[in-house]
């Protein structure tokens, strides 16, 4: 009996499982061992293949990491738009996704860092794919800020804006809790929403 047409092939199912077990593997190590003493052989041990396997789908170490960070940004996304319900108030909202947005940082901590350190360059030539995602991420939060505008719960604002200046604060603290650094921030999410949606004015009665 022929395959339906538009179906995916068992193979073409089968590649795209073995390439995410290879991704996730990739990522759990990354952030506990970090990645300039990365081999292909741990990435093999981790996900249980052999390490011809590893090079049947990635040429070479760089375009793992390419592909890792890609992985990366396409489960964030899919985290944090099935972790916030649109039927909550904003505050709710916001803090559901300052809390997704922090752990996922803590938990990912060495990659984000890296991709900081070196920028477009490690992301090669899926840049675009990933920017797409972070565009992706910004439209949603923006979503959220122009129903809040209509629900009269915040004031009239540029709702790409706001979305950009959330989501920078949220992942600029988080990165900076997670850093064993000399300057470091204690961050939590509660405080984070009051500081954006309320300010450090004080409020005359």
């Amino acid at each position: 009996m022929a395959e339906q047409t538009g179906a995916p092939r068992r193979s073409e199912v089968l590649t795209q499982f073995r390439t995410e077990e290879i991704l996730d593997a990739a990522i759990a190590l990354i952030n506990r061992e970090g990645f300039a003493h990365l081999t292909m052989e741990q990435v093999a041990a981790a996900a249980g293949v052999a390490k011809g396997t590893v090079y049947l789908y990635f040429k070479d170490k760089d375009e793992l990491l390419f592909r890792t960070i890609l992985r990366l940004t396409e489960l964030m996304s899919k985290r944090l738009e099935t972790a916030i319900s649109e039927e909550l108030g904003i505050e709710e909202q916001l803090l559901q996704l300052a809390r997704v947005l922090m752990d996922i940082v803590s938990e990912n901590a060495e990659i984000l860092e890296m991709v900081h350190r070196r920028g477009n360059d490690c992301c090669g030539e899926h840049s675009e794919e990933i920017h797409k995602h972070f565009h992706e991420l910004l439209g949603m939060v923006s979503r959220r800020f122009t129903v809040a505008m209509k629900r009269g719960e915040i004031v009239p604002a540029d709702t790409n804006l706001l979305a950009f200046l959330y989501l920078k604060l949220i992942t600029t603290a988080a990165a900076c809790s997670s850093q064993k650094k000399d300057f470091q921030i204690k961050a939590d999410a509660q405080t984070l929403v009051d500081l954006f949606l309320n300010g450090i004015s004080m409020r005359k009665e």
